[in-house]
């Protein structure tokens, strides 16, 4: 399993040669987006998506190499997982269909008025060519760790509430954004 952030992965790879030695690190990566059920949703884990990460971070050329073996290749995605995933790229196409006509219909007079710069490149952008619809991962809903984080949630609550203690150091909190005055110090 990779990391999904990269400093997560290279903490654990720098793990592996320690003291003045040097070491390996393997990961596996599967070949295809894997979709699992986790807490009652569909959550999408792409560890190639990872992998494209993490040779961007490191800006270095990480080697990919099949292991030997007497096994085979994993198969793709069976066919109730690539249905639900063809539905949420059409979900997402068609999204962009009807926001695309909702635009067509106000005047484009007061269209202007309304965008900022920065809106009306994003807006030439979307008539100008179709933009690939998003993966699950790119939704909060989709992510891997949010449903983790969430699931971990739920389940601490549950645990006080039937007096459980829990040892202070064993449960990743989320960290508590401040705003933007108190980071000035105003």
């Amino acid at each position: 399993d990779i990391p999904s952030a990269p400093e997560e992965f290279l903490h654990r790879v720098a793990r592996v040669g320690r003291g003045g030695r040097e070491g390996f690190a393997y990961s596996l990566v599967a070949k295809y987006p894997q979709l699992i059920k986790l807490g009652g949703k569909s959550v999408e884990i792409n560890e190639n998506h990872y992998y494209s990460t993490l040779k961007q971070f490191s800006e270095s050329n990480l080697p990919f190499m099949k292991i030997p073996g007497p096994w085979q290749d994993e198969e793709g995605p069976d066919e109730t997982t690539l249905k639900q995933m063809e539905e949420s790229k059409q979900l997402a196409v068609g999204i962009q269909q009807h926001k695309k006509e909702l635009l067509e219909k106000i005047p484009h007079k007061n269209l202007k008025k309304m965008m900022t710069p920065n809106m009306r490149t994003k807006m030439k952008q979307h008539l100008k060519n179709e933009v690939e619809p998003k993966s699950m991962r790119a939704f909060k809903e989709g992510r891997y760790e949010n449903v983790i984080q969430n699931f971990n949630e739920k389940k601490l609550k549950t645990l006080k509430k039937e007096g459980i203690k829990i040892p202070k150091g064993s449960v990743i909190k989320k960290k508590k954004r401040k705003n933007k005055g108190e980071e000035r110090g105003w």
